[in-house]
């Protein structure tokens, strides 16, 4: 007898809930694990890669787990756009959390034009041993899935494989995982060396068990969020995630009246970059809120906690989904292309966030996180070195996203400019080039690239 209704959304979420607890099982008896302090979500996520390119998965295809990775990124940057002005910042110091939130948009954007640049020659080059059979502007999708995530990567392709090339969807997906990798192999080990150097503004306490187990003692458990409606009128969490989805509908519903009036191309663009008007949207309800003297009705800590979740599978999601079989010959272009990246990442995040005034290791972490993950991967990393969040780079990460709403509307119409609108490589790496000038640039007239601080 066949089930009453669509199981396979669900079912998927299930297997991501399992691998995640299988996950952090781990993470909390074994040694290895924990000395590497490696998250439980990216055990259970290659796990879970495992069983969907072997046994696979039972009622579940790779769609589903392609369409969780696009909305939870989503529904991820809402939470960021809510709480971005939630709290009270008058003990912070205005022109250091202005300076640093404007280094964070120019590195953000200088960092998705080199990876671009730099991954689509990686593909001419890789192309010459493979007859021309490549699309070389794969390496696109590269610089999306590094520095934008999965989410932003797998919208990108999706619209690619509208255009018909297959195979996208896979192939942005396994470059969004292995930024994820990137920023926890290469990450983890930046973040221990600072703090041996006490490069750490409010230098953090010694590794506790719990840190290392990944699971809070029964006395030492602290509260996840407060109360904002009673409980005899509605739960609190269901008040949050409600004026969360609010926002994402509203979203699609803009996008969806507006889609059908403009061409096939410009609605794709549009539909790839919703995570851009789901922001614009965020931040307005926020300010409403906050003008007619509800803003208190948000926690910021609640948002905290959904946005956590969406992270978790985000990067669950994105391992998950990926099928070998899919990806055909460029299994090996990946692997190579990544790991290069993953290198090339690196070295210049050190560089200019060793150059930064104020606290410079901190936003080099957080940097390097989110240019090969995502802005609340770059926030697990920071954790880290500013264990407490006393810094002023966790509100830095959320006020620059403000600017990201032009910006990746430049940038997201650029990378599908090959494939969808038929442009030449040449102007739009030349485009890409431009942007890189403009924020280098920016950095030094704004005085953000000085004299090394570390």
């Amino acid at each position: 007898m066949k089930p009453f209704f669509d199981m396979s959304m669900l079912s998927a979420i299930g297997y991501l809930s399992i691998f995640l607890l299988v996950g952090i099982v781990i993470r909390a008896k074994v040694k290895w694990v924990q000395k590497a302090l490696i998250p439980g979500c990216l055990i259970g996520g290659v796990i879970g890669f495992v069983f969907t390119n072997t046994t696979g998965l039972i009622g579940v295809g790779d769609a589903e787990f392609k369409a969780i990775a696009y909305h939870t990124f989503t529904l991820t940057f809402i939470c960021i756009a809510l709480a971005g002005c939630s709290n009270s910042y008058t003990d912070k110091p205005v022109k250091t959390i202005t300076q640093g939130s404007i280094w964070m948009f120019l590195i953000f954007y200088l960092s998705l034009a080199l990876q671009a640049i730099a991954a689509v020659g990686i593909a001419y080059v890789l192309n010459i041993f493979y007859d021309g059979e490549l699309l070389t502007s794969t390496g696109f999708l590269c610089a999306q899935g590094f520095t934008q995530g999965p989410g932003q990567a797998v919208s990108t392709a999706l619209l690619w494989e509208k255009n018909g090339f297959a195979g996208m969807g896979d192939v942005a997906m396994s470059y969004a995982s292995f930024g994820f990798l990137a920023a926890f192999v290469i990450g983890i080990p930046l973040a221990n060396w600072g703090i041996k150097r006490n490069l750490c503004v409010f230098q953090p306490k010694q590794i506790t068990e719990e840190i290392t187990t990944g699971i809070y003692n029964k006395e030492t458990k602290i509260p996840a969020g407060y109360h904002v409606t009673h409980p005899i009128n509605a739960d609190s969490l269901a008040f949050t995630l409600a004026i969360v989805m609010g926002v994402w509908l509203i979203s699609f519903l803009i996008a969806h009246f507006v889609t059908p009036h403009v061409s096939n191309a410009v609605g794709g663009t549009i539909l790839g970059l919703f995570f851009i008007w789901a922001i614009a949207v965020a931040f307005i309800v926020r300010f409403i809120m906050d003008k007619l003297g509800l803003g208190r009705l948000i926690d910021k800590d609640m948002l905290a906690r959904i946005s956590g979740v969406m992270v978790e599978f985000v990067l669950l999601s994105t391992l998950v989904g990926i099928s070998v079989v899919s990806l055909g010959n460029y299994i090996v272009p990946i692997i190579v292309t990544s790991i290069i990246m993953g290198l090339f990442t690196f070295a210049y995040i050190f560089y200019f966030g060793r150059r930064v005034p104020n606290y410079s290791f901190e936003r080099t972490v957080m940097m390097f996180g989110t240019c090969t993950g995502t802005t609340p991967t770059g926030l697990i990393l920071l954790r880290l070195v500013d264990s407490e969040f006393k810094t002023t780079v966790p509100i830095e990460s959320g006020l620059w996203n403000i600017g990201s709403i032009v910006g990746s509307m430049i940038t997201g119409t650029l990378v599908h400019g090959v494939v969808v609108y038929g442009w030449s490589m040449t102007y739009t790496l030349g485009a890409f080039a431009l942007i890189a000038v403009v924020c280098l640039i920016a950095l030094k007239v704004l005085g953000l690239w000085k004299e090394k601080q570390f």
